[in-house]
């Protein structure tokens, strides 16, 4: 099981897994079966352990296994496959006699010109040709895996053969003999980089019988750990009670686990503890984190404390890297697996604990075909292969916190000092500045002691939005029909849906009007208010207009390290511990934007945000703008009391039936066509409640890159209630140039 197939799907073939192998076929199955058509040489890329849990997830998320399978194994091991068209010697004979009609000459040319063209590229008036043609043996069509397929690495190991004959030698193979004679065994490649022409003499030595040669499988990307150290918890001691009671979830008892703790609280020392007890009893750990930058400080963390090998897998390592450590995992060589969401189905042995890092965190939500959570997925893998789950966060999402509160995970609390009462809250109401008095003399201050600062901005752009004072018309992305954002510095208004980007107009396109206004801000306009503010400081954007990749987020930390940055003004994707660590003062502009977001946890999120802010700035201030300082978020945080914010948060969800006291389904529809997108929705809408739910819509979404959206939420009290008939009604997920996509567990139901 886990191997990969190729089989024929009408008159295609398909790649395809191997889950079960059957000893009979089941009476409803067909008396006439295909067979298969290759079974690849790679190793299998999943135990058969984890066919339930793949199962599960399709189940769950109501998604086809194929998509599930292709979105938990390492890129490159569910290759589609495309189609090619070439001729075949008839068919340049008959290119040459130019005996055909003139669209299929044409086309049998241009095939000849390119020796093969993909199927992909044909127009549709070129498709119908191609029956005839095949018929009549002028073209072939074969089918490949699309791109570079995934290959075993393997070298050639050479050593001296035991039975050596009396040969002569020259000096060159002398030279190799006497190395391989001090080294014992050495790959070929090793000798080639000292060696000119070493492939040659090698190949004569082992003629002659000399040397011995054996093709190994070789791996990449292998981290060594340095270790062992001692246990970091003593028994008695709050952190030794806790390692205690994860040690009584890995014999089966008392799991999962709520771990609420801030970080730097001893809580990287626990997930070292857990993987050593994992470790122990000759089981495997998977310690999933948000991203990717979190992975790698914490692998040098579990490496310090560790002994053996610790696996990394995250979307920045290469395919090859990545399926080597893949096949280490695989075959039981590393017990260890750190990574980003995908790690969650590491095809470990005898799985122990999965740690998640951050439970709260949004990227562990999978917005792919199959769009699973792997927070909540973690439970699930560990249930069905008898592990435990550790979920830790300082301040946990609402539904975890809801289950410890109601005994369904075990709740365990590290207590430490609340930093958030070092923050600073601004009440704005009646005040129109962008800067108040106090965030400016802050800044000063920051300023004037070469203390680095961070602005935090929920926008980026100069302003979000601009209005026509004399029609009170919005500029309007023509596709989208979203505000354009102005972006000053490139004297255009962008949209920040598709992309669209126009010069800024000095009249109004609607009635020729001259007076246009800029409504609200964002990190262009704090960062020029800012330079006005402090003319000497050097002050510094990150958004995504700024860093487009890594090496631009790598490049903004080395300059805020060397001190080259006075002030950064970010969005929230500043909000990152390398770059908190390294500043003395944060300042959120308007925390409101965040709190009024419409959203159901846009109150959950800002608390999140601006707890996150204070903890990581626990030697430093936090000083938060905000026209609502009476709002339980900001009185939460001024309190420095999650369970304060949590109280008040579950009872408006549970009046208004959103999770965790109700299961919720987003359904949502695209196409070009509006009106149809509409009238499809309305028929779902319909089809639901007789299927006895209470679906809320369709309403409109917007549109994005030229397509109308659409959507419908469905709310049940059990899973029970929603999936069956929602599984029934959504086998079609395309109809009438309407494609769908289903949401079960949506973060956001915008």
């Amino acid at each position: 099981m886990g191997r990969r197939v190729l089989a024929p799907l009408g008159e295609r073939k398909t790649a395809g897994f191997i889950l079960r192998i059957l000893d009979q076929l089941p009476t409803d199955e067909p008396r006439e079966l295909k067979k298969l058509m290759e079974i690849d040489e790679i190793p299998p890329f999943f135990t058969p352990s984890m066919v339930p849990f793949f199962e599960w997830i399709s189940s769950h998320y109501l998604a086809p296994v194929g998509e599930v399978i292709k979105a938990a194994l390492p890129p490159g091991a569910a290759q589609p496959l495309e189609r090619f068209v070439s001729l075949t010697e008839e068919g340049r004979q008959a290119n040459e006699a130019r005996d055909l009609g003139c669209r299929a000459l044409r086309l049998l040319e241009e095939i000849g010109r390119r020796g093969e063209v993909p199927w992909r590229e044909l127009s549709p008036s070129q498709r119908r040709l191609l029956p005839s043609l095949k018929e009549r043996g002028l073209i072939r069509v074969e089918e490949r895996p699309r791109g570079r397929p995934l290959r075993l690495r393997k070298k050639l190991f050479l050593r001296l053969s035991p039975s050596s004959p009396e040969v002569r030698v020259s000096e060159k193979e002398r030279e190799i003999l006497s190395i391989l004679e001090r080294e014992g065994e050495l790959p070929l490649e090793v000798l080639r980089k000292g060696q000119r022409r070493a492939s040659d003499i090698v190949r004569r030595l082992m003629e002659k019988g000399v040397l011995i040669g054996e093709w190994r499988e070789v791996t990449r990307h292998v981290i060594p750990c340095q270790g062992p150290k001692e246990t970091s918890g003593e028994p008695g001691t709050p952190r030794g009670k806790i390692l205690e009671a994860v040690r009584r979830g890995l014999k089966g008892e008392a799991s999962p686990f709520l771990l609420v703790a801030p970080r730097g609280e001893g809580r990287d020392e626990i997930y070292v503890e857990a993987c050593r007890m994992a470790l122990e009893e000759d089981r495997s750990t998977i310690v999933l984190v948000p991203e990717i930058s979190q992975a790698t400080s914490l692998l040098e963390r579990l490496c310090k404390g560790l002994g053996g090998e610790v696996a990394l897998l995250h979307s920045d390592l290469t395919r090859t890297e990545r399926y080597d450590q893949w096949r280490r995992i695989m075959n039981g060589e590393i017990r260890v697996v750190v990574g980003t969401r995908s790690a969650l189905f590491a095809p470990v042995r005898s799985l122990g604990f999965i740690i998640v890092d951050e439970e709260h965190d949004p990227s562990y939500k999978e917005e792919g075909a199959a769009r699973y959570n792997a927070r909540d997925m973690a439970t699930v893998r560990a249930r069905l292969e008898g592990g435990a789950v550790v979920l830790c966060s300082a301040t946990p999402s609402v539904e975890s916190y809801y289950n410890a509160r109601g005994g369904k995970f075990r709740l365990l609390e590290i207590e430490g000092g609340s930093p958030l009462k070092r923050v600073e809250v601004v009440d704005m109401r009646g005040r129109r500045e962008i800067l108040s008095p106090r965030l400016r003399h802050a800044l000063r201050r920051a300023f004037s002691r070469r203390e680095r600062a961070l602005l935090l901005v929920r926008r980026r752009g100069f302003s979000p939005s601009t209005v026509c004072k004399e029609c009170g018309e919005i500029l309007r992305c023509p596709s989208c029909r979203v505000a354009l954002t102005l972006h000053a510095e490139r004297a255009a208004f962008i949209c920040h849906c598709c992309g669209l980007r126009v010069p800024a107009p000095q009249i109004c396109p609607s009635c020729g009007g001259k007076d246009l206004i800029s409504l609200g801000f964002g990190t262009e306009r704090v960062a020029e208010e800012v330079q006005a503010l402090l003319p000497h400081a050097r002050v510094s954007r990150m958004d995504s207009d700024i860093i487009t990749n890594r090496r631009g987020y790598e490049e903004l930390l080395k300059a805020l390290k060397g001190g080259e940055i006075d002030v950064l003004v970010g969005t929230q994707m500043a909000v990152k511990e390398a770059i908190l660590s390294e500043l003395s003062f944060v300042g959120v502009v308007c925390a409101d934007m965040d709190m009024n977001f419409p959203d159901f946890r846009a109150a959950e999120r800002a608390f999140q945000l601006l707890a996150q802010l204070a903890w990581h700035q626990g030697g430093g201030r936090v000083m938060i703008q905000t026209f609502s300082p009476q709002h339980y978020v900001i009185e939460g945080i001024r309190r420095g009391d999650f369970s304060y914010f949590f109280k008040r948060e579950v009872a408006i969800r549970k009046e208004l039936h959103y999770p965790p006291f109700y299961r919720l389904v987003r359904i949502r529809l695209r196409g070009r066509d509006e009106e149809r997108v509409r009238r499809r929705g309305e028929e779902m809408v319909a089809q639901l409640r007789q299927a006895g739910l209470e679906p809320l819509g369709p309403s409109p979404t917007g549109f994005r890159k030229g397509e109308a959206r659409w959507q419908i939420l469905v709310r049940g009290r059990r899973y029970a209630d929603l999936l069956p008939p929602l599984g029934e009604l959504l086998r079609r997920r395309q109809r009438g140039g309407v494609k769908m996509e289903v949401d079960v567990d949506p973060l956001s139901v915008l």
